[in-house]
Order: structure tokens, then C-alpha cells, then sequence
């Protein structure tokens, strides 16, 4: 088994090569409400080389539809700052081999009855506010501010979600950003290699710095241009050259959904991996570079002997999971005794339809969000 071996992520070795990608799990929930939750729940994902906890913000402020996130500057942050280390301590006791990663966002758009957005874009981000150059600095500043904060936490690297249409991730598309000026789109792959400069100045040697990108934005070309391929390969070969770790491949957004995003339309298993032509680029790329950094292939991705093939033939080097996680927390155990296992999520995303109820999964009702209810 490839996805077995161990692997070099910076300065730092990962047991294997599964890696929890960040996902909303209701982690901010069980803080508030019960630390026991949150220690249990991530002592049960078991066996992942590096797990990935979500979501998190930059400021105190922000909300992800409405719903609180853990916030690491800014007034109420000392409450994360004081407990999280707490849980994290006792989690790595019954795992003590993994790596443990925070993603850090800033909502953007999704900034509950605050949307921030860089360019008013008709017709999509008209009810948003356009942000002015001055606000992205102090953004970007807090980016750094709770880098730190999360290395001070115990965390053993940072994970910036440059995805799904998140602040970061419509900085870097030309569809949502097109605004003029330093945080220009055609300015932002510079930008976010100095983001990451930034980190790894103000941090210690061994942590770690990663970024989670779409691959491309996969708007209808009739709509206008998204991010695309090339678009993204660039920047992962920018933050690279700043020192970047690793980049977790992800595409669209909900603002492409709900303007119709382009759709594989393949059923499993020919839909595993739909992002693997795109990490083979970002692979080349680095390789060209001569860099070090990772790349973390995701979506769909259910079956071992199709992880084997995928790291094999160079598509990327570790592989994510997301809801699969949610759906089966010992994922990675199955996986690590028995190559032809295939998880059970079908991805039908009714976890993320009831985000702030109980959640649903259409498979014996044991998807993580129902579980952390109780119900």
C-alpha cells in the first residue's frame, strides 16, 4: 500500500498518506458546549497521518451562514486560545502519531448579515460590501496573527482555505475579484506567497504551513471566467517558492452551484479523484521547482486500490477526505487493513443541507453531525 508509507511534510513526518481534510463538523459546538464532545469525536478518527480540524476563522466577528466558528483574534478568542490546547493534548494521547492541522478562513461573502466581498459582481455579490484595500491588510495581518495563535495552541501546522469561494479563494478568481490596484487578481498569487512568507517568519521551523485551493472555480464559461487550471497551478507554484508545505485541492464553491457550476455527470467509480488532472499539473509544477511541497488529492476518492493508483502514477502524494470521515471516523483504519476497501459516503451532502440542525446522512443515520447531537 503507497498511501501506507510514511511521508516528509516540511520538517515534520506524517505515519501515512491520509489526511483528514477539513470539513464542518461542528467542532465550535462541542467546544462551547462540551470539551468531552470535541476530545471523543477527533479521538475516534483514528489512524489518519495528518488530520485537518475545521473551521476556524480570523476574526471574532465572522460567522459561516450564521453559525459560530472558532475564532483565534480579536474579543472572544482567549475562550479557544485557553481550552483548545486542553482537548488537543488529550486527543493526541490516544493518537499520538498524527499531525494535527487548523484551517483557518475569513467567511468572506458567507459572513452571515456582513458580507464582504473584493468586487461587486452583478447579479451574485450585489447585497455584499466591497472591501477596501486598507480592510484587506488588517485581514491579511490577522491571518498571521492567528497563524501564530494556532502554533501557540499546540496545532501542528495551519491549513489556509483558499476554496470554495471563501475571501481568499474570490481574491484569487477572476470572476469575483475585479478590482484594481495591489490586491488586483493578477497581484494575488504574489500576495499569497507573501501571506506565507509572513507565516513561516513569525512561526517556529517545525510547523506547518498549507493552503487548500480550488483547482478551478468551474463556473459555465457562459457566465465568465473562474479560475481555471492554469490559474491555479501558478499560484501553487508562487506559494511554493515562499516555502508552502502542501496544497489540498478542492473546486467551486456554493456561489458556482447556485450558478449552475459544471458537473463530471461520471458515477462512481469513474468520478474517484475528479481533480486528478489538475494535481498532476500542480505535481509538475513542483517538481519543475524543485520543491518539497505536497499535493493532496481529494473529492470522491472512496476506494484503496484507486489511492494506490493515483500516488503511483504521480497524480499527488497523500490522499484527503472530507465527509467520508464523517460519514465512517475509523476510514483510515479500514483502509490501512484492507486495500480493496471502498468508504461508504455517497456524498449526498444532506450533512451540509441541515448545517446548525442535527444533520443526516441517508445511510444508517451515523454521519458526524448527527452523531455529535446525540440523536
Amino acid at each position: 500500500m503507497k498511501y501506507a508509507e510514511s511521508i516528509t511534510i516540511g520538517n515534520r513526518t506524517s505515519s501515512n498518506k491520509l489526511f483528514k481534510s477539513a470539513t464542518y463538523e461542528g467542532a465550535p459546538y462541542l467546544v462551547e458546549d462540551d470539551l468531552n464532545q470535541y476530545v471523543n469525536y477527533y479521538k475516534s478518527v483514528t489512524d489518519c497521518g495528518i488530520v485537518t480540524v475545521g473551521f476556524s476563522t480570523v476574526d471574532s466577528e465572522e460567522r459561516y451562514y450564521g453559525l459560530p466558528q472558532v475564532s483565534w483574534t480579536g474579543d472572544g478568542s482567549d475562550h479557544w486560545k485557553t481550552r483548545i490546547p486542553v482537548a488537543l493534548n488529550q486527543i493526541r494521547e490516544a493518537n499520538p502519531s498524527t499531525l494535527y492541522l487548523q484551517q483557518l478562513a475569513h467567511p468572506g461573502y458567507f459572513s452571515g448579515n456582513d458580507k464582504m466581498v473584493p468586487s461587486m459582481i452583478e447579479g451574485v455579490t450585489e447585497d455584499a460590501t466591497v472591501l477596501t484595500d486598507e480592510q484587506i491588510d488588517v485581514i491579511l495581518d490577522k491571518f498571521v496573527e492567528a497563524a501564530v495563535a494556532i502554533e501557540k495552541a499546540t496545532f501542528d501546522g495551519v491549513v489556509l482555505h483558499t476554496a470554495h469561494h471563501f475571501l481568499l479563494s474570490m481574491l484569487v478568481s477572476p470572476f469575483f475579484n475585479v478590482r484594481e490596484g495591489k490586491y488586483s487578481v493578477v497581484q494575488m498569487p504574489g500576495v499569497m506567497a507573501d501571506l506565507v512568507g509572513r507565516i513561516k517568519e513569525a512561526t517556529g521551523d517545525d510547523f506547518i504551513v498549507m493552503a487548500k485551493i480550488n483547482t478551478e472555480d468551474y463556473i459555465k464559461p457562459e457566465l465568465g471566467l473562474g479560475l481555471t487550471a492554469g490559474g491555479s497551478t501558478f499560484i501553487v507554484e508562487q506559494m511554493a517558492l515562499a516555502g508552502c508545505d502542501g496544497f489540498v485541492a478542492s473546486g467551486a464553491g456554493n456561489l458556482a452551484c447556485t450558478m449552475g457550476a459544471a458537473k463530471t455527470g461520471k458515477p462512481l467509480p469513474e468520478k474517484q479523484a475528479v481533480f486528478k488532472a489538475v494535481t498532476r499539473m500542480w505535481k509538475t509544477a513542483l517538481t519543475r521547482l524543485e520543491s518539497k511541497a505536497v499535493v493532496i488529492g481529494i473529492n470522491l476518492i472512496r476506494t484503496g486500490t484507486v489511492m494506490d493508483e493515483l500516488i503511483e502514477n504521480e497524480y499527488c502524494d497523500m490522499i484527503g477526505f472530507g465527509r467520508a470521515i464523517m460519514r465512517e471516523r475509523d476510514l483510515c483504519t479500514k483502509l490501512l487493513n484492507d486495500i480493496d476497501y471502498t468508504g461508504t459516503c455517497k456524498n449526498c451532502n444532506f450533512c451540509f443541507q441541515k448545517l446548525g440542525e442535527i444533520g443526516i446522512c441517508d445511510i444508517e443515520g451515523q454521519c458526524a453531525l448527527k452523531h455529535f447531537r446525540g440523536v
